[in-house]
């Protein structure tokens, strides 16, 4: 994870006759990324396409869905609460909306590092992700122990082996309205999750390794 990652975006938008015809990102990164003491020499400037939009589309109050990028499609699974516009903490939704796709976390004990274009991070033993909303480090990675009610990102279970972080609510973080909302491997049979987007390793590999910067995940409900 990164825990002292600053971004600046940049974007420029070409109109013609009012309708937006094209879009130029450029991403200004640190030339070093500093998270937890460790440094990351992968980070450089980069200047970013205009990316690939990955669809999660359900029904109504639905906990399962279909995920779709590029030509692929696969069935994913969601928040117990279905899918809601307006989420908030514990609610178990998967929020609505487009998010831009931040960096992968993963698990260097048990798979080698993913073959991906988004910046990749080790997940450690004593990383945690505050999901205290009165606390000032909400929605955000912090180092355990720590008092603060989180989520720890070293698990026994293989959920978090490798972990998609998407832009929900976090520039600007408001408290309450939501964190920790991954994409990341799903409970066998693809049952409800607490917010995130669940998907078999199959597919999250495959969905990895399509990414590069300037992705987007737009999550929304199809017609009833």
């Amino acid at each position: 994870m990164l825990q002292n990652l600053y971004y600046l975006v940049f974007s420029i938008h070409i109109q013609c006759s009012g309708t937006t015809k094209a879009k130029f990102e450029f991403v200004s990164y640190p030339s070093k990324l500093l998270y937890h003491g460790r440094i990351y020499r992968n980070a450089k400037y980069l200047t970013e396409k205009y990316g690939v939009e990955i669809t999660v589309t359900a029904a109504p109050g639905a906990t399962s869905g279909l995920i779709a990028w590029n030509d692929r499609h696969a069935a994913c699974s969601l928040g117990r609460a279905g899918i809601r516009k307006e989420k908030q903490e514990g609610d178990g939704a998967t929020p609505m909306g487009i998010f831009p796709l931040r960096h992968l976390l993963y698990r260097p004990d048990r798979i080698s590092t993913p073959q991906t274009g988004l910046t990749t991070i080790t997940i450690e033993p004593n990383d945690g992700w505050c999901d205290d909303p009165s606390d000032p480090h909400y929605n955000q990675p912090i180092s355990l122990p720590s008092p603060v009610h989180h989520e720890a990102l070293w698990r026994n279970d293989s959920l978090y082996d490798l972990v998609m972080v998407i832009g929900h609510n976090d520039y600007p973080v408001i408290p309450g309205c939501g964190s920790a909302v991954f994409i990341h491997m799903g409970n066998p049979g693809l049952i409800p999750t607490e917010g995130c987007v669940g998907l078999t390793w199959h597919d999250l590999i495959n969905l990895a390794g399509d990414c590069t910067p300037g992705d987007s995940l737009r999550i929304s409900i199809t017609a009833s």
